[in-house]
């Protein structure tokens, strides 16, 4: 193995030559340490930071001329640019990767230029998905998500619409923060549910956090999921017991007829007044990531108004289901109260649907269905309801899901239409809908193995620090190993899904935790649901899905920016296929 020795003005330089001037340093605003280099003839795609760092040097001392890159590629924006570059490059199966004409800093993993952070000038500068003007300032606008009939059908699942909610997307790092404002408000209670609750600083500091307003004479009280409570979470687990939290596992995972469904859930309620709701757990990879560091990319939700009644109506159900200390009294009381004030004040009741969706100053304004599914979506199934929003779709959708698994090849899917993973796939994946497009993003090598590359890549680089280059070695073709394997997982499907002209599938550059959906840039999705079956057909799961302008205009610039640091599925094997 031949291994060379770069400094930052070298790799510049090379960058710069390679790309005819499309790659340069980006212009310096304080003085920065020296960053070095190795690439080696073993892997020669990249270049490895020495000594091990943060990735942010190595993304934010470079420049990318956008601008430049469109009118080379012949291309109407920044996706369409990608689109035509990457569609004529190889696609390398062995690295799971394409094969990129010029080498690149590691921290980039399948970018072919420095992550974009910041979306400078239109959106329609780098995506022509949201160039137009909202569909909801059309004149005669007619969508079928306008309907009281659509909305009515969709509380047979037990759910129900309600309206005035005021809502705000949390990224990343974003929600750890509010999360700690919310447990410094409570003055009554705190009614949280999460999958995993780490044991790491951010999490203690949660964890205190709580155990102080407990002692404020706070009720707290957690949901969480029996397998990891315990096992690896034990000890964090007890620490919140021990502070007065009182806590209740999910047990589903090994019961016959519930066998592999975990707790999906990720809700906090404050005082019945406040909810976040979304796809992030409890842990450093959540609460430390900007979305670019090689943590969690992943959101959440804020919301006030009448839909935090529902969740935490659904809360208390599921917290006594499952054998939770007694003492809810009081909060139930309160929330019939609550749904009778709102009833009153015409914010809830199917009676108001065709006046709240019927106004165009009121159809996109806080509009929003809470879905607390149970386990093997016996209650509030959330599949059906994107199958309803799926086929009523007219022009687009775009959505985020970390996993896409379904056996195309599996003749028992094709015949089990009781899985409303089945219904799903089908949609996506049958015949070409006229005038509508998918836009999928979900992870390829670049995500690794999601957090658990995270606690391998901390591993990894401490074993070079301490010279040990046995176990540096080993530690490195493993994450890289089981990278490729999670890749193929997701390619076999999202290859499959490409299949349909309608679709188009994107892989993010680093590890993408987020569920959102967007469907005609009108209805938003937030949640912990992902188009898989465990989701689908087997776990508790928790999602807010919104006719709200503002909720709209943020989820819109999230997908931009999450699409802008994607690689597009294109290549020259993917274009013979079609």
């Amino acid at each position: 193995m031949v291994t060379e020795h770069w400094n930052y003005d070298e790799v510049v330089r090379y960058l710069s030559e390679a790309t005819s001037g499309l790659i340069g340093a980006a212009p310096a605003t304080e003085p920065s340490p020296p960053l070095t280099y190795t690439r080696t003839s073993v892997a020669p795609a990249h270049f490895l930071p020495v000594p091990p760092r943060s990735p942010t040097p190595d993304q934010d001392r470079f420049h990318f001329d956008v601008d430049a890159f469109i009118q080379r590629e012949g291309a109407s924006d920044f996706m369409d640019a990608k689109r035509r570059f990457y569609g004529g490059l190889p696609w390398v199966a062995q690295d799971q990767a394409h094969g990129l004409p010029y080498s690149t800093p590691a921290a980039w993993t399948t970018l072919n230029h420095p992550p974009i952070k910041h979306l400078d000038g239109p959106l329609s500068r780098w995506t022509g998905l949201f160039a137009e003007p909202p569909p909801e300032e059309a004149s005669g606008l007619s969508s079928p998500f306008f309907d009281p009939a659509f909305q009515r059908a969709l509380d047979a699942g037990g759910s129900s619409l309600t309206h005035g909610n005021s809502t705000r997307l949390l990224a990343n790092g974003g929600s750890f923060q509010e999360k700690m404002r919310l447990v410094a408000d409570a003055k009554d209670h705190l009614y949280i549910a999460v999958m995993f609750w780490a044991c790491d600083s951010t999490a203690d500091a949660l964890t205190d956090a709580l155990g102080a307003r407990v002692r404020a004479g706070v009720d707290v009280r957690l949901m969480t999921e029996g397998l990891y409570r315990e096992t690896i979470t034990r000890r964090c687990i007890d620490r919140l017991e021990a502070a007065g939290v009182k806590v209740v596992s999910n047990r589903d995972a090994l019961h016959p007829k519930t066998f592999g469904a975990v707790l999906h859930w990720k809700v906090w309620i404050r005082d019945g007044e406040e909810l976040i709701l979304g796809g992030q757990n409890i842990g450093d990879y959540e609460s430390r990531s900007d979305g670019f560091n090689f943590l969690d990319r992943d959101n959440d939700v804020l919301v006030e108004g009448p839909a935090v009644t529902d969740a935490e109506a659904a809360w208390i159900e599921a917290w006594q289901a499952r054998g939770g200390e007694g003492g809810l009294e009081r909060a139930q009381v309160a929330a019939v109260a609550a749904k009778a004030m709102q009833v009153e004040a015409r914010v809830r009741g199917e009676a108001n649907y065709a006046r709240w969706l019927g106004d165009p100053a009121t159809r996109m304004q806080g509009n929003c269905r809470v879905l607390m599914q149970g386990v093997n979506a016996a209650i509030q199934p959330i599949a059906p309801v994107v199958q309803a929003y799926l086929e009523a779709s007219q022009r687009q959708v775009v959505f985020s899901s970390p996993t896409v698994r379904y056996d195309f090849r599996d003749p028992a899917n094709a015949e089990d239409h009781g899985l409303y993973i089945h219904r799903l796939m089908a949609e996506l994946g049958g015949a070409e809908r006229p005038g509508r497009k998918v836009v999928v993003i979900t992870n390829g090598v670049g995500g690794g193995i999601g957090e658990s590359s995270t606690w391998l890549r901390a591993r990894r680089d401490g074993a070079l620090r301490e010279r040990q280059w046995t176990l540096y070695a080993l530690s490195r073709e493993f994450i890289e190993l089981a990278a490729r394997r999670a890749a193929i997982a997701n390619r076999a499907v999202t290859r499959s899904l490409a299949q349909n002209p309608s679709v188009e599938v994107w892989t993010y550059f680093q590890y993408i935790h987020t569920k959102v959906w967007l469907f005609d840039r009108l209805a938003t999705m937030v949640g912990s649901w992902n188009l898989e079956t465990n989701s689908a057909d087997k776990n508790p799961e928790a999602a807010i899905l919104c006719l709200d302008q503002p909720l709209r205009d943020e989820v819109e610039a999230d997908l931009a920016l999450a699409l802008v640091n994607s690689v597009p599925e294109e290549s020259r094997e993917t274009t013979q296929v079609r």
